[in-house]
């Protein structure tokens, strides 16, 4: 069901999807199955972070804003979108195609936009990292060492929003980051892949200032949740491999996306390349 969503992102992020008259694919048929999902951990703080980034490297006056989530549980965090995981949750409800098409619209809603779609479980399986991501149709699942960088303390301290932090300095996917954690909230855990530091990160920017992640709110949770991951099939690949389908998506998305499109304008593989030229700056820049 998920794919569908995603498709639909895309092609409103190409300008294909802004008329009621032209079909991009068929929602008809039997009802689409549910999701179903494994429990890994009990919920018990969910913490608000407000995502502010740069998609064009070339345009600094574009800069998009998106909700994020990281639910902390006993052993295992899960990072993601928080409009992606309304929809999760929404798609658990999910009877017929008329409730999917009702999601499908609620998703085009001001606000509920879902541009940056990384899945992260830190601690899943233990001492792992794992993200779950997609590549247009393709869904994508890769492993990595938990926390695979180094921090460096520098001493610097400073107040946020009534918490005493501390600084950290670290190195990954090709940018360096600057991270203010405090130590007064026990949780060595923060936003997109970061943590391992003794204190909850508040606040994550590259120096650059292209990828910024606050805080917003943080709620222990009176009744316990639970942590989940789908269990929807995936490619199994690694950090690498994955990056590299990024890069060739990219590069080629007109002809990979043209197989999917039923009726469109003359102008759409221009669009849909001049589209995708302005997303050239992905928070990960290398593999290394």
């Amino acid at each position: 069901m998920c794919k569908y969503l995603f498709i639909l992102w895309f092609f409103l992020m190409a300008g294909l999807a802004q008329s009621q008259d032209r079909v991009l694919f068929d929602l008809s048929g039997p009802p689409l199955p549910k999701t179903e999902y494994i429990v890994l951990d009990l919920l018990l703080v969910e913490c608000h972070y407000q995502l502010r980034f740069q998609p064009d490297s070339l345009n600094p006056e574009h800069i998009l804003e998106e909700p994020m989530v990281l639910h902390l549980g006993q052993k295992v965090s899960s990072f993601l979108n928080y409009n992606r995981y309304l929809i999760s949750q929404e798609l658990k409800e999910l009877t017929s195609n008329a409730d999917f098409n009702r999601i499908l619209n609620r998703s085009l809603e001001p606000g509920r936009s879902t541009v940056f779609n990384p899945h992260i479980f830190k601690n899943y399986p233990e001492g792992k990292m794992t993200t779950l991501d997609r590549v247009f149709m393709d869904s994508f699942e890769y492993e990595e060492p938990l926390y695979p960088y180094e921090w460096r303390l520098t001493g610097e301290t400073a107040q946020w929003e009534g918490y005493a932090v501390q600084q950290a300095l670290t190195t990954y996917g090709g940018r360096e980051w600057v991270a203010w954690f405090a130590p007064e909230i026990p949780f060595s855990d923060g936003p997109y892949k970061f943590g391992g530091l003794p204190g909850l990160i508040l606040r994550l920017y590259d120096t650059q200032r292209h990828y910024v992640f606050e805080l917003t709110s943080l709620t222990p949770q009176e009744v316990p949740g639970e942590i989940e991951v789908s269990a929807s099939r995936r490619l199994r690949t690694t950090r690498a491999r994955f990056w590299e389908a990024e890069r060739k998506f990219r590069e080629d998305a007109v002809n990979i996306v043209r197989e999917f499109l039923i009726e469109t304008p003359a102008d759409t593989p221009q669009r849909i390349e001049r589209n995708m030229r302005r997303r050239n700056n992905p928070i990960e820049l290398t593999a290394d």
